[in-house]
């Protein structure tokens, strides 16, 4: 599981970046566990209910009743981020760009910047303009159980992945360990990173997808006043 401060840094990402539980009195859509849905604008979510604006009256829904909430015109839908890092925990953080040094990798996002261990990175993956709106078509050929660190090198049809050892990641190159060898390779060549690392359960069983990214968290409490804790 992520330290206590990973999580509570990616939250502060998640609020300062503008993400989808900022906004006050959001239009949401509550999908119910029996197949029915409404909606409404957001007031409050706290353990026990979700409680919305509807017809002119605030309802409070119980949360065991609700099987997902969806923001119309959800931020998280928009534009593609330039690059997306899996945790080994299966958060997906999204931010502009990605850099590792020492102990530390970044995620920038616009004048922001999320530090986490590089040991909890599984997958940084680079969007390219032929991408368009789809996940980049390499994550369908990376290996089920890989052997060791792999580079995805080119893109599309073209890619490759090449089983090396990771040691480096700035603006200008990937640096690997092959055969003995330290090779600097050149950022434009390289569409994805994947880090032989163990899977680790997600922080909890509450799926929350923003702009920022997408976590797995135990409880999620939320009001138009206080924003999301």
């Amino acid at each position: 599981m992520p330290p206590r401060w990973m999580i509570a840094s990616l939250f502060a990402c998640v609020t300062l970046a503008g993400g989808l539980l900022r906004a006050a009195g959001p239009q949401v859509r509550l999908e119910m566990a029996d197949g029915s849905s409404m909606t409404g604008s957001l007031e409050s979510i706290d353990a026990d209910a979700v409680r919305i604006v509807t017809d002119g009256a605030e309802r409070p829904v119980p949360s065991a009743a609700i099987r997902r909430l969806v923001r119309l015109q959800d931020p998280a839908q928009a534009r593609p981020a330039p690059v997306t890092v899996t945790t080994t925990a299966g958060a997906r953080i999204n931010g502009d760009d990605f850099s590792w040094t020492g102990d530390a990798a970044t995620v920038m996002r616009g004048e922001e910047r999320l530090e986490l261990p590089i040991g909890l990175v599984r997958m940084v993956a680079w969007r390219r303009p032929e991408d368009g709106v789809d996940e980049p078509a390499w994550l369908k050929t990376l290996p089920e159980q890989p052997e060791s660190d792999l580079v995805i090198v080119g893109g599309g049809a073209a890619s490759e992945c090449v089983a090396c050892a990771i040691t480096g990641v700035s603006a200008a190159s990937v640096t690997v360990v092959l055969d003995g060898e330290t090779i600097p390779v050149k950022r434009g060549k390289v569409a994805g990173l994947l880090w032989l690392r163990p899977e680790q359960p997600p922080a909890g069983r509450i799926d929350v997808a923003t702009a920022a990214g997408r976590l797995a968290v135990a409880d999620v409490v939320w009001s138009v006043k206080g924003g999301l804790v």
